[in-house]
């Protein structure tokens, strides 16, 4: 058995609503129903249009389509299911794959589809999430039937506007007779005032904590902010639609927020000059006095006039730097990038959590297992046929061979099969979401084999792929050696030496054009010559823990007896099951007798073997240096970033080219708290030698498959100290090529350049730099290796002498 550990949350269903932006009507009805669902105001709207409104165009940028917009909210949204509120939406964002009904469990809906009634009753049920009544049950069973000694006021704001106000600062229940219930049960539970929207209404929601329907919809959940998330106020025209989508939006940033109609300003700014008094205070145990603040944020829609008019009127004498002025969204459907731009946290929910150990079944498919999380308030029937809520899995990827991480998914959640039935997962910045439907159930994972997953990714954009000669041998070295967590045993130039001179050799001759190859077998090394080794090691690296026992336990090295044959003056090496008074001649087939009387002379010695893959030529063909800079891509970063890789690959692509790579994974980056979507890495690898190792054919063949992988990282890499003349050259070359600016004015392929001094190195590649010399020492900075593109312009300037690209 394997054990992977994991973490596991249980957090509401995100249910996404496509609809046009001036379809108010919609909107509004789908704000209804969100108030019966369980986390339903936490539910994105994404505005679909053909082209973007004048509110939602940035004249420093490029003005997006209405499909871009829409694609970068599911990004930053991830949905795990989608309404419709009218047909074709979901092909216009791009997300055909959700209207395939042949997977367990619909995840799209249309919106008058989402609540209701079948011909055979009178009540309607949600189509998906967790209906509010199990939880409206549980809070009077807990709360509501006892006298409270803290009883806050309940309201139910009556419907009087045609605007969508109401539902998004309050919410509403849906007003057609088979949905009634939701409110007759809220009014059993709560007893609630009803009340029209007015500012004394928002007083009493806003600053007395009074429930609402929407507010009951945040049951038991876990609102996960930080210190730098101060609260926002934000002030809306309530006659846009527009405006309504975004105060909707909004909520699901990880700043707190104060909604304002434009309309109830004068009344309530006495209370937005009290709310900045409130929150301008010392930030927690921070000594250099960072004082928390608020932002006033006006809508899009707003003039700049009716912000200036607005602000007039807030208190001159609030304390200096206490609030700051906005006049703009954040606009979080444009891709979030480490080094680019502002970054915006979604606000991230959570029920329950429970770290884990799961074992992985190695049969034929490798399965782990884990006991679903599930509301306290769940029954075992009822509204939410499909996708009740979720459970997010988070795998570490420590001394894993098994892929813990994939590339995001959001738009087509079919690939990878992680489930039995093939039902859709959706792969986000928190890990897998698996819908769950069922109280009491098990979740069974189908986890895959790092190589298995990058060829299966490789196969779902059309290309062909399989495991090359030198990544089989790759693979072997892992597998005896544990995984990446034993790689320190190849972390030294002297041991690489010492291997590839023990293991076979090829010869060629060439005879007048007639290229003939001779193979030799492995070669013994005495015992001598590897405790030396060792103590070299040590002496070198004091932290080092490379001991002759661990290459003997990893099955690298093998004991045995060197002999001499008498016949034909060849040394033979015994595996010490072979040892024997009677021997063979491994090179003249005549038997002898183990030399018993000289034990201690050149006749008989005690001697050590390379075995299995550590047995090929040219360092294992390649492997070494492949797994060496896997290693240093793996840990980076103090963060220990995911990454899968499959070593050695010869891959056919769409067009019918066929290229082989040393490897081909992804890395996922986690920089400021964030996860971000994996990078796709392309290496070329590169051992010990003289003159030009990395040819032309080599930059041809990169360009080659990188052209079909754009924003791949291309890695080069040599186990020697640094770069060849030439070498340098061509990879300036390629540099260019790749100039070809991506939409976050970064190169479209960056290029990382590393040599033995990082593939040998230890810890991170700041430490490494900042005792590797003069060369190096400029660059042992965090800044200078915090993302993938940090360490593309570095090693580009330290191994190429260039200014960053």
């Amino acid at each position: 058995m394997i054990d992977l550990h994991a973490t596991i949350r249980l957090r509401p269903t995100r249910i996404a609503l496509l609809v046009r932006p001036t379809d108010l009507t919609s909107i509004r009805k789908f704000m209804r129903i969100c108030c019966c669902m369980w986390g339903g105001r936490f539910n994105p709207i994404i505005p679909v249009f053909r082209s973007a409104p004048p509110a939602w165009r940035n004249s420093c940028s490029p003005q997006p389509s209405g499909k871009t917009i829409a694609q970068g909210y599911l990004d930053f949204f991830e949905p795990d299911a989608y309404v419709e509120a009218e047909p074709g939406l979901l092909e216009r964002c791009g997300l055909d794959a959700f209207k395939d009904k042949s997977s367990i469990g619909s995840r799209s809906v249309s919106l008058n589809r989402m609540l209701q009634p079948e011909s055979y009753r009178s009540y309607s049920e949600l189509a998906m999430s967790q209906s509010i009544t199990d939880a409206l049950h549980e809070r009077y069973e807990r709360e509501r039937q006892f006298v409270l000694r803290d009883k806050n006021e309940s309201l139910y704001v009556k419907e009087e506007s045609s605007n969508g106000l109401s539902e998004a600062m309050f919410g509403l229940y849906p007003s057609e007779n088979a949905s009634k219930y939701f409110y007759d049960i809220y009014r059993g539970v709560f007893n609630p005032s009803e009340v029209t929207a007015s500012p004394e209404t928002w007083r009493k929601v806003y600053r007395e904590h009074a429930e609402t329907p929407l507010s009951a919809t945040s049951y038991k959940l876990e609102l996960n902010r930080g210190w730098q998330h101060d609260p926002v106020v934000y002030v809306f025209d309530p006659e846009s639609s527009l405006d309504i989508i975004d105060l909707w939006n909004i909520r699901l940033e990880a700043s707190p927020v104060l909604p304002i109609p434009i309309t109830w300003w004068k009344e309530l700014v006495q209370d937005v000059n009290e709310f900045i008094r409130n929150h301008y205070r010392p930030l927690q145990g921070n000594p250099n006095g960072l004082m928390h603040k608020t932002t006033i944020e006006f809508s899009r829609t707003l003039s700049e006039d009716q912000a200036k008019e607005a602000l007039s009127q807030v208190d001159q004498n609030l304390p200096t730097g206490s609030w700051a002025t906005k006049l703009f969204r954040n606009e979080v459907w444009r891709a979030q990038h480490p080094n680019v731009g502002p970054r915006y946290n979604r606000l991230e929910l959570r029920a329950a959590e429970r770290r884990t150990t799961l074992e992985v079944e190695t049969k034929d498919n490798s399965i782990i297992k884990f006991e679903s999380l599930q509301p306290s308030f769940a029954t075992i029937a009822g509204g939410g046929h499909h996708s009740r809520w979720i459970n997010e899995v988070d795998l570490d990827s420590i001394n894993t061979t098994h892929a813990t991480s994939y590339p995001f998914n959001v738009k087509n959640p079919y690939w990878p099969h992680l489930t039995f039935h093939r039902e859709m997962v959706v792969i986000g910045r928190c890990g897998w979401s698996f819908a769950q439907s069922y109280v009491d159930s098990t979740t069974s994972i189908v986890v895959s084999k790092q190589e298995d997953a990058v060829i299966s990714y490789l196969e779902n954009l059309g290309c062909e792929a399989r495991l090359s000669e030198p990544g089989h041998i790759a693979k072997q070295v892992l597998h005896h050696i544990g995984g990446l967590w034993g790689i320190h045993l190849l972390k030294d130039q002297n041991t690489l030496h010492l291997l590839n001179e023990m293991a076979g050799r090829k010869r060629r001759r060439d005879k007048e054009r007639y290229t003939d190859e001779e193979l030799f077998g492995p070669r013994a090394k005495p015992v001598s010559e590897w405790i030396k080794l060792i103590q070299i090691r040590k002496q070198t690296s004091p932290l080092s823990r490379a001991d002759i026992s661990k290459f003997t336990d990893s099955r690298i090295i093998r004991l045995g007896v060197t002999t001499k044959c008498p016949h034909c003056t060849d040394a033979n090496w015994h595996d010490l099951d072979q040892v024997s008074y009677q021997l063979t001649c491994e090179r003249c087939l005549a038997t002898y007798p183990f030399p018993q009387g000289t034990p201690n002379t050149n006749d008989v010695s005690w001697s050590y073997r390379v075995i299995g893959p550590f047995a090929v030529h040219d360092y294992a063909r390649g492997s070494y240096g492949a797994l060496l800079a896997i290693n240093a891509l793996s840990g980076y970063h103090r963060s220990n970033n995911k990454s899968v890789f499959s070593p050695a690959l010869s891959i056919k692509l769409p067009g019918g080219d066929l290229c082989e790579v040393d490897y081909f994974g992804w890395i996922s980056e986690e920089l400021y708290g964030e996860t971000y979507n994996p990078r796709i890495v392309i290496g070329e690898a590169k051992s010990f030698g003289n003159g030009e190792l990395i040819k032309k054919k080599d930059i041809s063949q990169i360009k080659k498959i990188a052209s079909h992988f754009p924003g791949a990282v291309i890695v080069i890499t040599v186990l020697r100290d640094k770069f060849t003349v030439a070498e340098k050259n061509l990879i300036r070359s390629l540099v260019s090529w790749t100039k070809r600016f991506s939409s976050n004015r970064e190169p479209t392929n960056p290029v990382i350049l590393l040599t033995g001094v990082e593939l040998f190195g230890d810890y991170t590649l700041e430490h490494i730099w900042k005792n590797a010399g003069e060369d190096y020492e400029p660059f042992a900075s965090h800044r200078h290796s915090h993302s993938l593109e940090d360490v593309a312009r570095s090693t580009q300037r330290i191994h190429l002498s260039t200014t960053a690209i």
